[in-house]
């Protein structure tokens, strides 16, 4: 998170667009009421909800990658449909910061969202971002790996009587 955080500095800081990173931790409450979005969810994700989808809050690009930092650790169904719904962001550095947190959320579900992505997307680096980020969605957990060797483990060990 702290690597998107720092990305989202630099190519913003590039543009001349910030003086200096933003605040994670800001009281955002001015923005959760004038969002009809961020009202329909629960309280618990208006917060975060308002940094991603406010267009017009200042440094409005930092605030989305740091929401989607948030979002990423969290576990429920509204933070992984915003988390998707960002890789088709206009904006690059979103786009990127939104496959990075659909990496970290980690749900399998996305692979063929990506898949789907990566079939209409005409970069060619990005297609393959997006395509190595399915490849390791895809890839077993190590609770996987760990199951398995005690299922394999335990029908080639002979045992005596």
């Amino acid at each position: 998170m702290v690597l998107l955080v720092v990305a989202a500095f630099y190519f913003l800081k590039k543009d001349q667009r910030i003086s200096q990173p933003p605040d994670v931790g800001s009281n955002l409450d001015p923005l959760v009421t004038s969002n009809k979005f961020a009202e329909s969810l629960p309280s618990s994700l208006r917060q975060t909800s308002a940094k991603v989808s406010d267009p017009h809050t200042t440094n409005s690009v930092a605030n989305k990658i740091s929401a989607l930092g948030e979002l990423s650790l969290r576990n429920d169904p509204e933070s992984f449909q915003e988390i998707i719904s960002q890789l088709s962001d206009p904006t690059p550095a979103i786009r990127k910061a939104a496959l990075e947190a659909t990496i970290q959320f980690g749900d399998r579900a996305a692979i063929p969202i990506l898949k789907e992505l990566a079939s209409k997307t005409e970069d060619a680096r990005e297609k393959l971002e997006i395509l190595d980020a399915a490849e390791f969605l895809a890839m077993p957990t190590l609770t996987e790996v760990r199951a398995q060797r005690r299922t394999n483990s335990g029908s080639n060990s002979i045992r005596r009587p």
